[in-house]
């Protein structure tokens, strides 16, 4: 069973750390940056590291 308010915390303080990183490397938004490399990934056949 997963502890579903832990995970959300820990993901919360993940998240800090990656909007501080962002802000500090003057990418405005890391969501939508996240979205567009998906989307890349998925057109160039690759998934979770692997291609095909």
């Amino acid at each position: 069973m997963v502890d579903t308010q832990a995970a959300t915390h820990e993901l919360t303080d993940c998240q800090v750390v990656i909007h501080v990183a962002a802000h500090a490397l003057h990418i405005p938004d890391v969501g939508y940056s996240a979205q567009c490399k998906a989307l890349a990934d998925e057109a160039r056949g690759v998934r979770n590291g692997k291609t095909g």
